[in-house]
């Protein structure tokens, strides 16, 4: 995992993962980002890559404040 790979468990029981995904066309920049959810099991119970937020949303996700489907 990268280094700045971020976690997070969250009130829901689930863990909450943001992993920058760096261009390898353009090494150093982080355009992108895995986000998802898994439970302690180790169940991914929601996985996808977006482009990184122009403002930082990580607390938002790891306190369950997140709207279904996104903010």
């Amino acid at each position: 995992m990268p280094s700045e790979t971020r976690t997070a468990l969250r009130p829901d029981d689930l863990w909450y993962l943001a992993v920058p995904l760096d261009d390898p066309k353009a090494p150093g920049t982080q355009l992108d980002e895995l986000q998802c959810l898994v439970t302690a099991d180790g169940v991914v119970d929601m996985a996808s890559v977006r482009e990184k937020p122009s403002i930082d949303d990580f607390a938002i996700w790891a306190s369950a404040r997140n709207k279904e489907g996104g903010l």
